[in-house]
């Protein structure tokens, strides 16, 4: 947006400085036509921005909806935008500012000024990436083990398989009919074409089975704990995994 701010104002300027007058001399006209030129070159870079970026500024407008809640929040990492990209409609946006609303599963674009936040449409994005964290799209089959076609976080990606993460926020309703928000987390490793959930220590060696004494004992001696940190020890453990399969 600021940028689109400086191209009109440049376009103005430059307009204002272009107006024809008999009292020019020879050089005044040299000025005027390379100023001319500059005039034409940020009305060309004006249209062209727009013309790549206007699909995603095309959604609906984001309405702020939690401010009553009694704690939490629905966003990745915080309210705050975090400097992002995105597979939008087959084309890739860098540079953006972006929230990710886990609550209802919805990627805010924000622009640069902070003032105005735009819903992306779901079905046009392929993957996008928040603060250096990416999540992709991916699909439910009859029998790939997924709950729900959805945006997962990538986790860990490695040679032979790939660890990916589930945030979904709820709304809860304390003895006191005040509302707040929690987050409901899963894992799930993909190894070939199929998804299996890994958010304890049994599911995940039950997922790993090939390699169970041998992740058994890793998880013994670096004092994991699916209990006391599950992510932790799910990365870990998918890492070493990973490492052992050839």
């Amino acid at each position: 947006m600021k940028l689109f701010g400086r191209l009109y104002t440049c376009i103005r300027l430059t307009a204002v400085l272009v107006l024809p007058g008999a009292a020019f001399s020879q050089a005044a006209a040299t000025d005027s036509a390379i100023r001319a030129a500059g005039l034409a070159n940020a009305v060309s870079q004006f249209r062209e921005h727009m013309g790549t970026a206007l699909p995603l500024y095309s959604g609906p407008r984001y309405t702020y909806y939690y401010a009553q809640m009694k704690e939490g929040h629905p966003f990745f990492r915080s309210p705050m935008p975090h400097r992002g990209e995105v597979m939008f409609d087959n084309i890739f946006y860098p540079n953006l500012y972006l929230k990710y609303d886990m609550l209802m599963n919805k990627v805010v674009l924000t622009d640069s000024a902070h003032q105005v936040n735009t819903t992306l449409n779901n079905d046009k994005i392929d993957y996008f990436n928040i603060d250096k964290e990416t999540f992709v799209k991916l699909y439910k089959t009859k029998n790939n083990g997924l709950p729900e076609t959805d945006f997962y976080q990538v986790l860990f990606e490695g040679k032979n398989v790939t660890l990916y993460k589930k945030d979904q926020r709820k709304i809860n309703e304390d003895s006191e009919h005040k509302r707040y928000i929690w987050a409901d987390v899963s894992y799930y490793l993909k190894k070939g074409d199929t998804y299996y959930p890994v958010g304890t220590q049994g599911k995940a060696l039950n997922a790993m089975d090939d390699k169970r004494a041998q992740l058994r004992s890793y998880i013994r001696s670096q004092n994991l704990s699916f209990r006391e940190d599950v992510e932790d020890a799910v990365k870990a453990t998918v890492s070493y995994y990973d490492s052992l399969l050839k």
